[in-house]
């Protein structure tokens, strides 16, 4: 029996779809058992959508004498993290205490965002001139944006880790604009 097995990402779900055949009233998703009426209720079988690299098999329970085809699907879900260069302006260097005007900079503001959660070793930042690779001290928390301010005489190229990267994408979001816990409600 061909199922034709398919994946569709919705908004933070993952959706398996395939062909249900007649006279079948179980099956065994990546052996956990789930139901025709299940499968009806819901439109699919459903799942969160985390990172990493997934196979989802579709096999007949004992009830069933017969062999699936087309029944195996596997694919990657990257996280994807946002992030934007805002200017500040008159930035105070934290260690003068003189309030003259040349103890004032321009200063950028890397702005980094994601749904999930990042581990604090997924994303880098090198200050072009010098060549140093810097890892963030914090995990960026799903939902909440995180600030770095970086002189504007240091120009950085921001990236994610080499070892993360089928993992997490990184996207510059132009405008810098978020869809936040805060601004959702």
């Amino acid at each position: 029996m061909r199922l034709n097995l398919k994946m569709r990402e919705e908004n933070e779900n993952i959706r398996l779809i395939w062909n249900w055949h007649e006279g079948i009233e179980k099956v065994f998703v990546n052996k956990k058992l789930f139901t025709l009426q299940e499968y009806k209720k819901l439109g699919g079988y459903f799942f969160a959508k985390t990172p990493g690299n997934f196979t989802y098999r579709i096999e007949p329970t004992e009830d069933n004498l017969c062999e699936f085809e087309e029944n195996e699907i596997s694919f990657t879900n990257k996280t994807e993290i946002l992030f934007f260069f805002r200017e500040q302006k008159n930035f105070l260097r934290a260690n003068e205490l003189n309030f003259s005007s040349q103890n004032f900079l321009h200063a950028n503001e890397l702005i980094l965002f994601s749904k999930n959660k990042i581990p604090r070793d997924v994303i880098c930042y090198e200050k072009i001139n010098s060549g140093v690779l810097y890892f963030f001290e914090e995990e960026l928390e799903a939902g909440i944006p995180l600030a770095r301010i970086i002189h504007s005489e240091e120009k950085i190229r921001v990236f994610v880790d080499d070892d993360k990267k089928d993992l997490y994408t990184l996207k510059e979001q132009p405008h810098g604009t978020f869809q936040t816990k805060k601004n959702r409600a």
